[in-house]
């Protein structure tokens, strides 16, 4: 039993960020595809980032392909120009368009290697960067918290915060081009460092 208990406490943590991915991915991709609809807020995130709508604006429509406007002849000029371009970031100087701007490398990249047309940008692939993000922030934010020395106190704990935490009314924002990801993201790094800190005998930064 102490095995068993001993093997819990080290590894729980790496079960639950799997299990909040399945429920990640579960919640993206069902019904064909889940995410949240523009407000007129997100020009600003695309004109910074090469990504424009394929028809005119539907707003308040969920849309999951867009057009990227590609510049250079080779792939690398054009994930350069991508990665790099300064052009339109005074619209939205914020930390989410290197984020997107990856999403937008991806997509060009996986297009790339299965032949689909060069242009096209799939939202999902942005979704499923903040679904890695978000499942490895939970990890390290299980791996802060233990209560001993039973295991099922822990473990009821534990998945009822999972169950508020990829609850659908914060994963929809992954298929988005809203900041709340990053936000929420951030917040759980930040909660797991803060325990972290108080935790110990000694605090350490």
């Amino acid at each position: 039993m102490e095995k068993i208990r001993n093997f819990y406490y080290k590894y729980n943590h790496l079960f639950f960020a799997f299990i909040s991915f399945i429920i990640i991915l579960t919640i993206l991709n069902s019904d064909g595809g889940t995410g949240l609809s523009d407000n007129f807020d997100f020009n600003r995130v695309m004109q910074a980032c090469s990504i424009e709508h394929i028809e005119p604006q539907k707003d308040f429509t969920y849309i999951p392909v867009y057009r990227l406007i590609l510049k250079g002849s080779t792939l690398g000029e054009r994930l350069i120009n991508v990665l790099f371009s300064t052009e339109n970031v005074n619209f939205y100087p914020s930390i989410q368009i290197f984020f997107v701007r990856i999403s937008v490398a991806v997509n060009m990249l996986i297009s790339k290697i299965t032949g689909s047309p060069m242009d096209l940008y799939k939202l999902y692939i942005l979704g499923y960067m903040y679904a890695i993000l978000y499942s490895i922030s939970l990890g390290i934010f299980f791996s802060k918290i233990k209560i001993k020395p039973n295991i099922a106190p822990d473990a009821v704990f534990k998945s009822i915060i999972l169950l508020v935490l990829c609850d659908a009314g914060y994963i929809t924002y992954f298929n988005s081009f809203y900041s709340e990801p990053l936000q929420i993201i951030s917040f759980i790094l930040i909660c797991a460092y803060i325990i972290e800190i108080v935790s110990k005998p000694e605090p350490r930064i």
